[in-house]
């Protein structure tokens, strides 16, 4: 075919790519090593609430065996993970309409409202019910759930700890920490001096725009803010804005609202920001400069009111490009895998030497089935001045920090639940994030 439109093929380009040294996990018994962005987690975690979880499983009368063997599984599993686990309460409905009335009986353990009370309800899935729906209601009433299929195979161990993994980070329990990641701030912080103490936090931007013929229905924006050092809490900010609308004109709504909610949990502002924005193509990076920095420079005047700014580091991150490599023609590069020579840009000093690269591609995950694809971060604006190995390295960390799994993702973990976020609340249709929920990775 290439002859037939008179297209020459050349060579495959080799570059060299770097792979960046695997992460050690830190659980409730130690250190576990990770081996090709995978890890086995089958121990105590890392930290769970002090008092007994409390889980309320609801499932229709017909499916009331299925739930007592499940019920069964959350106890054993419970006791190896390290989770102080009350007796889950089973509570059968007949119809939909019945599901969605015994769902609005749940309140959250210490409320006063009357109702059962539980941290989290288990929804089994069967006979209509929606899981968009499902998510609607609980976010109106600010119950956490954890939604599972009724499937005997999923009656086993590792799925049962899987499911325990998500639930632990909704209500606020951390499965694992990244023994790196205290080195990987200093190394971050070796740029600039930082006489507020190098207070970093780390924030994601997405927007999701649904069906995009339809452009009177609004886009979805998620901002998610960490709230402490080892990202593993965060804060989730929620805006609608005109249909098909990439560029968020509002975000400095959204930034006074997240850091508030920092300085909340801290104590104190941050000194230091890294930012991912998801979702800009090359041709919109100039909207980004114009349009969404000035907006975030002017949240951070609102709140710093004359002190001195945090210092910002801004990556635009593009998860669709084009770009595929092997090693040695073959297979997909390991996880950890940088690319930033030959292919990627770079910032020129004054003399027109080439300095360091401004970009790079990052393989952080292992592919499960096809050709893996990787990252393309894109640096905007670098206040902090990383060193891009550093950067790169950091960007890897994040990657270990998904709630739900015990293996490294294609992306950081707050722009996992930026996206997610996003396409949650534009799918089921809610208005806002419950107050409860928002300090929560309720979209995992």
């Amino acid at each position: 075919m290439s002859r037939n439109y008179n297209i020459d093929i050349t060579d495959q380009l080799e570059v060299t790519a770097v792979v960046l040294p695997p992460k050690t996990l830190e659980c409730g018994q130690g250190m576990i090593p990770s081996r090709d962005g995978e890890w086995r987690l089958f121990t105590k975690l890392y930290r769970t609430q002090a008092r007994p979880l409390q889980i309320g499983i609801l499932c229709f009368a017909g499916n009331f065996e299925w739930c007592s063997q499940f019920k069964s599984f959350l106890i054993k599993n419970a006791l190896e993970l390290g989770i102080a686990l009350a007796d889950p309460q089973i509570y059968e409905v007949r119809d939909p309409g019945e599901y969605f009335e015994r769902l609005n009986q749940f309140v959250v353990v210490g409320s006063v409202q009357p109702g059962n009370q539980v941290d989290i309800v288990i929804p089994v899935l069967d006979q209509g019910v929606e899981y968009y729906d499902i998510k609607r209601e609980a976010n109106r009433l600010g119950i956490a759930t954890q939604c599972v299929m009724l499937d005997r195979r999923r009656l086993k161990d590792g799925v049962i700890k899987n499911i325990f993994y998500s639930i632990n980070s909704k209500i606020g329990g951390v499965n694992v920490r990244v023994r790196e990641i205290d080195e990987a701030y200093k190394k971050l912080n070796a740029g600039v001096a930082d006489p507020e103490g190098n207070r970093w936090v780390v924030m994601s931007l997405d927007v999701y725009h649904g069906d995009t013929r339809d452009s009177d229905k609004p886009s979805i924006v998620a901002l998610i803010t960490s709230l402490n050092s080892d990202c593993t809490h965060t804060h989730t900010e929620m805006m609608k804005q005109k249909g098909n609308q990439e560029i968020v004109y509002d975000i400095d709504i959204m930034i006074v609202k997240s850091l508030e909610q920092y300085r909340k949990m801290n104590g104190a502002l941050p000194s230091r920001i890294l930012f991912y924005r998801d979702g800009v193509g090359e041709g919109m990076y100039d909207l980004v400069t114009v349009h969404e920095i000035p907006k975030i420079e002017l949240a951070l005047q609102q709140l710093y009111q004359g002190q001195r700014a945090p210092l910002l580091t801004h990556l635009v991150v593009q998860k669709r490009n084009h770009l595929k490599c092997t090693t040695n023609g073959q297979t997909n590069p390991p996880p950890g895998s940088v690319i930033d020579t030959v292919i990627v840009d770079s910032d020129d000093d004054n003399n027109n030497n080439n300095v360091q690269p401004n970009n790079f591609y990052l393989y952080s995950h292992k592919a499960l089935a096809g050709t893996a694809r990787p990252v393309h971060y894109q640096v905007i604006r670098d206040d902090n001045k990383i060193g891009i190995r550093s950067l790169e390295d950091f960007t890897y960390i994040l990657a270990y920090l998904h709630g739900g799994c015990t293996r490294s993702i294609s992306i950081p973990y707050p722009l996992f639940l930026a996206d997610a976020a996003c396409g949650q609340v534009g799918a089921a249709g809610f208005d806002d994030i419950h107050p409860n929920l928002a300090n929560t990775p309720f979209s995992i």
